[in-house]
């Protein structure tokens, strides 16, 4: 009889550009961290640390949804670079 691994954590259930979005909707249009997290089922303290980064690279110059990083364990995980692979 196979295993089927169940899924302990949430972690990563949203993609990096539901987050951009949201991002874009409180630092753009002004709403309310709250409602736009309640409304996109992202974590409030989650998207307040977007938040923070997109301004710490908005202050840079930067301010690109690209400057928000990886969202789930992707970073943890790659162990490997491009190069390495090839």
């Amino acid at each position: 009889m196979p295993r089927t691994n169940k899924r302990k954590t949430t972690r990563a259930s949203c993609s990096s550009t539901d987050i951009a979005a949201a991002v874009k909707e409180v630092v753009d249009e002004g709403l309310k961290v709250r409602q736009v997290a309640r409304d996109s089922d992202i974590d409030q303290m989650t998207l307040m640390q977007y938040i923070k980064k997109y301004n710490s690279g908005r202050s840079h110059g930067d301010g690109s949804s690209e400057h928000l990083g990886s969202v789930g364990y992707w970073e943890n995980w790659n162990i490997f670079t491009e190069v390495n692979l090839r």
